[in-house]
This record gives C-alpha cells, structure tokens and sequence, in this order.
C-alpha cells in the first residue's frame, strides 16, 4: 500500500504529458498493485512488529510495567484487554492479524492498537508511526479510524452511560475501605456569584450554570449553581 504523495507524484511528473493512464478506472480503493506505481516501500513490518512484543508483550518484556503505563498511557492488562476485544469481534475483522496476497502475514493486532493509541494519547503524526511501527499513512489512518469506532460500539454501553444505582454503591463502598464513608458529594450543596451589575456577562454564566445542574441530575443530592447581581 503506498501513501497518497507517490501517487500524486506519479500523476504529475511521471505521466506522459497528454497522456491517458487506462489503470485508473480499476483501481482499488487504496490503489493497489497497478502498471505503471512505483513499488510499495520494503517497511519490514514483520521484524518491527517482532520487535515491539519483544518490547512490551512477551514473557520477559524489556520494558517493565512502569514504563508500559508511561508510555501507552494504561496497564498492559487493559491494552490486553482491548486488543482482545477487538480481534474476537465478530462484526469487524480488521485488527485479526491476516495473510495478504502474497502470503507475508501482515500488521500484528498490538501493531495496530499501538498506532491508534500513540495518535490518541501523543498526537503522533503518521511519519512517526511509520518509523515506529513501520505503517504507511493510508493505513494509519484507518486503523485510528476504525479503533474508535469499535471501541465506542464495543464498550461504550458499558463505560459511556451515566451511572446507575448500583454503581454508586460500589463507588461508595470502595471509598469506605479507603476511609472516605461519606456521600459522592455534599447534601444540598449552593454556589453563588456575585457580580456588581447585570450585565450580559451575568446571563451567559447563569445559562452554563443551568447546563452544569441539569448534567448533575442523575445524581442522588442535587447541587444548585445561581448568579446574583447586585
């Protein structure tokens, strides 16, 4: 798979000039092998991927579990986790590790996690991920793309809902072993501002303090937010 620059590249300096290329009406949707394309680049993706479970994912990693949380911004049983998820779902098959036509296995699942991750937590560019995964841009930009779909379809009815009844029970028992037996927040809490005349500023914090009691609703004890104008 080549990035869209060589392409490009092609079809302004390499094609005769009146010339008609008859392969683009074949093309594939990322181009695909086609007379007259420079080869695809020789990345080595197999050593790198090699090289990164050798780093982080095997019996005896070089990296400890500190440095994985640093880096990866999680626990390496979360990451673990969600690798998992996404190869055994049965609705998208992409982060399956798969053969390509020539039979070369292709982008390890941890490959392809890592790369939408460094994007997410670093805003690596895909130059950077190309020279740490060994991932042409075309390609890192599906995987970001198609790693948040599926994780929002995946787990969001579980971690993106607002919190029930029983999930405030256990939050409150979990901060009871930790000494904190007390409510999630104060009964009947008020905050007021005051501010020395009404001016527009005054509407438009009452209207973000109406926003900020209405996302707390859910909530057991209410808290109320009010702007007074002297």
């Amino acid at each position: 798979m080549d990035d869209d620059s060589e392409e490009e590249y092609y079809f302004t300096y390499m094609l005769p000039e009146g010339g008609v290329d008859n392969t683009s009406a074949v093309r594939g949707k990322h181009g695909g092998s086609t007379k007259g394309r420079r080869a695809n680049k020789e990345r080595d993706r197999e050593m790198w991927g090699e090289r990164l479970m050798s780093d982080y994912f095997n019996d005896n990693p070089v990296y400890d579990d500190d440095d994985f949380r640093r880096r990866f911004r999680m626990r390496r049983n979360l990451f673990e986790l969600i690798t998992i998820a996404l190869v055994e779902d049965e609705e998208c098959s992409y982060f399956v590790q798969r053969s390509d036509a020539t039979g070369r296995a292709g982008f390890l699942p941890e490959q392809k996690v890592t790369c939408a991750l460094r994007m997410l937590a670093y805003g690596a560019s895909a130059d950077q991920l190309d020279e740490l995964i060994r991932m042409a841009e075309s390609t890192v930009l599906e995987t970001l793309k198609l790693f948040c779909k599926n994780i929002i379809r995946l787990f969001g009815p579980e971690y993106l809902r607002k919190p029930t009844k029983d999930d405030l029970k256990i939050l409150l028992a979990e901060n009871a072993e930790r000494g904190f037996p007390v409510s999630v927040r104060p009964k009947a809490t008020s905050v007021d501002v005051t501010l020395p005349s009404r001016k527009p500023l005054a509407k438009t914090l009452n209207a973000h303090l109406e926003y900020y009691n209405n996302a707390f609703e859910f909530l057991p004890c209410p808290v109320n937010y009010g702007v007074s104008m002297q």
